[in-house]
């Protein structure tokens, strides 16, 4: 019994399931005819035709419309853009020719920069030869106008070292002069008896000597 009960069950349950499916095959069935007739009128019938072709036309008008809506849309867009970049062309171009005269006042600056500077360098160096030319003629005649024994005594203040054993060399030779003038004098006698006398007038070998050994000696000063 409860074998046949669940075959029964079953059977009922196909039985549904056949009964659902014709229910979708017919409403499909329908629907294919439905939509066959309509073609069919649609198709045949001038009215059906005529509105068709305006309402396609209309729908057609409308995404012209549309499209050229977008089109003025996106056409403003690059006007606009195109007017942003001519105006920063422009400025890029003015600020370049900026740019370029502030260069060539730059440049005309430093070059007369330079040429003060050269002016000024040229300028010291005269004024430098100059000075040296005039300090050699002044020298020049200063020297032209000096004694030989002055000469010598400015060359050894200078620090002339040539000078310096020149003047040592004629010193020398000078108190040798003297050393054999005084053995001289002390051989003839006539310093003991200087001695025993006044103070009197120096001979003339003697006077000789001194004249000839001041003008080389060197004032304390």
């Amino acid at each position: 019994q409860q074998h046949q009960h669940q075959h029964l069950q079953q059977m009922q349950q196909h039985e549904q399931d056949a009964q659902h499916d014709m229910a979708l095959y017919h409403r499909a069935a329908v629907r294919l005819q439905a939509a066959w007739r309509g073609f069919q009128a649609r198709s045949s019938n001038p009215i059906c035709a005529t509105v068709r072709r305006e309402l396609r036309t209309a729908r057609m008008e409308a995404h012209i419309s549309l499209l050229l809506r977008d089109m003025h849309s996106i056409q403003s867009i690059c006007q606009q853009q195109f007017a942003v970049v001519a105006a920063q062309n422009s400025t890029i171009r003015r600020l370049s020719q900026q740019v370029a005269t502030l260069q060539g006042i730059l440049d005309q600056q430093q070059l007369a920069r330079e040429n003060n500077a050269a002016r000024l360098l040229q300028a010291r160096w005269k004024g430098y030869r100059a000075r040296k030319k005039y300090q050699r003629q002044l020298k020049d005649r200063l020297l032209d106008q000096m004694t030989p024994a002055e000469r010598l005594k400015a060359a050894v203040l200078n620090g002339d070292q040539a000078a310096l054993a020149t003047l040592c060399l004629s010193l020398k030779e000078q108190v040798e002069q003297l050393d054999r003038a005084l053995a001289g004098m002390v051989q003839s006698g006539a310093w003991a008896q200087s001695q025993h006398r006044k103070p009197a007038r120096a001979g003339p070998a003697a006077v000789t000597l001194a004249a000839a050994a001041t003008p080389l000696l060197l004032s304390p000063s």
